[in-house]
Protein backbone atom coordinates (compact mmCIF):
# COMPACT_ATOMS: atom_id res chain seq x y z
CA UNK A 1 0.00 0.00 0.00
CA UNK A 2 3.50 2.29 1.05
CA UNK A 3 4.63 1.67 -2.66
CA UNK A 4 1.20 2.92 -4.54
CA UNK A 5 1.04 6.53 -2.36
CA UNK A 6 4.62 7.08 -3.42
CA UNK A 7 3.98 6.51 -6.69
CA UNK A 8 0.98 8.57 -7.10
CA UNK A 9 2.81 11.32 -5.31
CA UNK A 10 5.69 11.26 -7.60
CA UNK A 11 3.18 11.31 -10.35
CA UNK A 12 1.86 14.01 -8.89
CA UNK A 13 4.79 16.04 -8.52
CA UNK A 14 5.77 14.90 -11.61
CA UNK A 15 2.58 16.49 -13.20
CA UNK A 16 3.15 19.80 -11.00
CA UNK A 17 6.60 20.46 -12.58
CA UNK A 18 5.52 19.74 -16.01
CA UNK A 19 3.07 22.20 -15.88
CA UNK A 20 5.21 24.98 -14.66
CA UNK A 21 7.85 24.28 -17.42
CA UNK A 22 5.05 24.79 -19.90
CA UNK A 23 3.56 28.31 -18.43
CA UNK A 24 7.25 28.92 -18.59
CA UNK A 25 8.14 28.34 -21.87
CA UNK A 26 4.20 30.09 -23.20
CA UNK A 27 5.97 33.13 -21.23
CA UNK A 28 9.68 32.95 -23.55
CA UNK A 29 7.78 33.00 -26.37
CA UNK A 30 5.48 36.00 -25.94
CA UNK A 31 8.66 37.49 -24.85
CA UNK A 32 10.10 36.58 -27.93
CA UNK A 33 6.74 37.74 -30.29
CA UNK A 34 7.23 41.40 -28.45
CA UNK A 35 10.79 41.58 -29.33
CA UNK A 36 10.17 40.34 -33.23
CA UNK A 37 7.29 42.70 -33.15
CA UNK A 38 8.82 45.80 -31.90
CA UNK A 39 12.36 47.09 -32.50
CA UNK A 40 14.31 47.75 -29.72
CA UNK A 41 15.54 50.88 -28.47
CA UNK A 42 19.46 51.25 -28.06
CA UNK A 43 22.07 52.45 -26.15
CA UNK A 44 25.05 54.02 -27.69
CA UNK A 45 26.64 57.13 -29.25
CA UNK A 46 24.16 59.71 -31.58
CA UNK A 47 24.41 58.84 -35.26
CA UNK A 48 25.84 61.41 -37.73
CA UNK A 49 23.73 61.67 -41.26
CA UNK A 50 19.91 61.19 -39.89
CA UNK A 51 17.22 62.19 -42.54
CA UNK A 52 14.61 65.10 -41.69
CA UNK A 53 11.78 63.79 -39.00
CA UNK A 54 9.77 65.52 -36.89
CA UNK A 55 7.87 63.91 -33.94
CA UNK A 56 4.52 64.89 -33.86
CA UNK A 57 3.47 63.43 -30.62
CA UNK A 58 4.81 60.70 -28.10
CA UNK A 59 3.07 57.99 -26.15
CA UNK A 60 3.88 55.21 -23.71
CA UNK A 61 2.10 52.22 -22.46
CA UNK A 62 3.80 49.94 -20.39
CA UNK A 63 7.59 49.60 -21.99
CA UNK A 64 6.29 50.29 -25.36
CA UNK A 65 7.00 53.90 -26.69
CA UNK A 66 5.11 55.23 -29.80
CA UNK A 67 6.04 58.10 -31.96
CA UNK A 68 3.59 60.10 -34.41
CA UNK A 69 6.43 61.08 -37.09
CA UNK A 70 6.13 62.98 -40.23
CA UNK A 71 8.59 63.46 -42.87
CA UNK A 72 9.30 63.62 -46.84
CA UNK A 73 9.53 60.80 -48.91
CA UNK A 74 8.54 57.16 -48.58
CA UNK A 75 7.51 57.13 -52.66
CA UNK A 76 10.11 54.67 -53.04
CA UNK A 77 10.36 52.31 -49.97
CA UNK A 78 9.88 52.31 -46.71
CA UNK A 79 12.49 54.30 -44.52
CA UNK A 80 14.14 52.92 -41.72
CA UNK A 81 14.30 54.27 -38.50
CA UNK A 82 16.39 53.91 -35.27
CA UNK A 83 15.74 54.95 -31.83
CA UNK A 84 19.16 55.32 -29.86
CA UNK A 85 19.54 56.59 -26.20
CA UNK A 86 22.78 58.01 -25.07
CA UNK A 87 25.19 56.33 -22.95
CA UNK A 88 25.08 58.95 -20.32
CA UNK A 89 22.84 59.83 -17.60
CA UNK A 90 22.71 63.17 -15.49
CA UNK A 91 22.96 62.63 -11.96
CA UNK A 92 19.48 64.11 -11.35
CA UNK A 93 16.21 62.21 -9.52
CA UNK A 94 15.28 60.57 -11.77
CA UNK A 95 18.37 60.33 -14.09
CA UNK A 96 17.72 62.31 -17.64
CA UNK A 97 18.31 60.11 -20.70
CA UNK A 98 19.04 61.85 -24.24
CA UNK A 99 17.38 59.96 -27.01
CA UNK A 100 17.80 59.94 -30.78
CA UNK A 101 15.37 59.41 -33.62
CA UNK A 102 17.70 58.54 -36.16
CA UNK A 103 16.39 58.34 -40.02
CA UNK A 104 17.51 56.92 -43.01
CA UNK A 105 15.48 57.65 -45.86
CA UNK A 106 17.50 55.65 -48.07
CA UNK A 107 18.33 58.51 -50.63
CA UNK A 108 14.77 58.97 -51.62
CA UNK A 109 13.91 62.17 -52.37
CA UNK A 110 10.12 62.22 -52.97
CA UNK A 111 8.48 65.38 -51.44
CA UNK A 112 5.24 63.88 -49.94
CA UNK A 113 5.11 64.22 -46.73
CA UNK A 114 4.42 60.96 -44.65
CA UNK A 115 3.33 60.36 -41.46
CA UNK A 116 3.42 57.20 -39.28
CA UNK A 117 3.72 55.72 -36.17
CA UNK A 118 6.25 54.15 -35.02
CA UNK A 119 7.11 51.52 -31.82
CA UNK A 120 9.80 50.75 -30.21
CA UNK A 121 10.83 48.77 -27.15
CA UNK A 122 12.62 50.95 -25.00
CA UNK A 123 13.75 48.71 -22.00
CA UNK A 124 16.93 49.08 -23.16
CA UNK A 125 16.42 52.93 -22.14
CA UNK A 126 16.06 52.06 -18.37
CA UNK A 127 18.70 53.26 -15.88
CA UNK A 128 18.18 49.89 -14.06
CA UNK A 129 15.51 46.52 -15.24
CA UNK A 130 14.11 46.46 -11.81
CA UNK A 131 10.22 47.19 -11.58
CA UNK A 132 9.42 50.68 -10.74
CA UNK A 133 12.43 52.71 -11.90
CA UNK A 134 12.18 55.77 -13.16
CA UNK A 135 14.19 57.85 -15.59
CA UNK A 136 13.37 61.10 -18.31
CA UNK A 137 14.16 60.68 -22.12
CA UNK A 138 14.75 63.92 -23.39
CA UNK A 139 14.12 63.18 -27.11
CA UNK A 140 16.13 65.15 -29.60
CA UNK A 141 14.35 68.11 -31.44
CA UNK A 142 11.24 67.36 -29.02
CA UNK A 143 10.42 70.34 -26.27
CA UNK A 144 8.49 67.69 -23.77
CA UNK A 145 10.08 65.33 -21.76
CA UNK A 146 8.13 62.19 -21.29
CA UNK A 147 9.11 60.10 -17.55
CA UNK A 148 9.33 56.24 -17.82
CA UNK A 149 8.90 53.81 -15.32
CA UNK A 150 10.50 50.79 -15.78
CA UNK A 151 7.84 47.89 -16.05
Amino acid sequence: MMNHRHFILLLLVFAACSCKTKRHSQTSWRNEDVKEQYPEAEIGPYQKGSDLVTIKSISLKRNILTLEVSYSGGCVEPHDFRLIGSQMLTKSLPPIRNVQLFHNAKGDNCKAMKTEKLQFSITRLAEHHDAGNKVKLQFENYNEMLEYTYE
